[in-house]
């Protein structure tokens, strides 16, 4: 999923994602709002630009549960 929002869609190698990626309003390699990083608990680990891959992908796995609709066309674009 990071791939497809700040990388090379299609890859499965985090070595191609930008996890430090400020793509304004989004930031990090899942491309948060920083109100929904803040919501979903990923203040915490400081912006989703400056969290580190684990902690991006820990906030990314809560609220995608929580939420499924958070990211309409890239979670069913990577088989999710």
């Amino acid at each position: 999923m990071a791939n497809h929002e700040a990388g090379e869609p299609g890859s499965e190698s985090a070595s191609t994602v930008d996890w430090h990626i400020v793509d304004p309003p989004y930031e990090g390699a899942y491309q948060w709002m920083p109100s929904t990083w803040d919501a979903a608990g990923g203040g915490r680990y400081g912006s989703a630009s400056s969290a580190s891959p684990e902690h991006q992908t820990i906030i990314f796995d809560y609220w995608e549960a929580r939420d499924p609709g958070a990211w309409p066309e890239s979670v069913p674009a990577c088989g999710g």
